[in-house]
């Protein structure tokens, strides 16, 4: 989850998702998708807390 600006880190997230040709469209509502693969590489590697820079 992400704190963005006027959330409390419940409204945008970086996740995978059930259908991966969507990623790079205009279909979600603020959220990050990624493939599933690389959400499950990332996972391991990033800690609850760290700064996102979203650009």
């Amino acid at each position: 989850e992400l704190n963005a600006n006027g959330t409390y880190g419940d409204t945008y997230d970086i996740h995978g998702n059930n259908n991966e040709s969507s990623i790079g469209k205009y279909v979600s509502q603020g959220c990050v998708r990624v493939h599933n693969a690389d959400i499950e590489k990332l996972y391991d590697k990033v800690q609850v807390g760290t700064p996102v820079a979203i650009t």
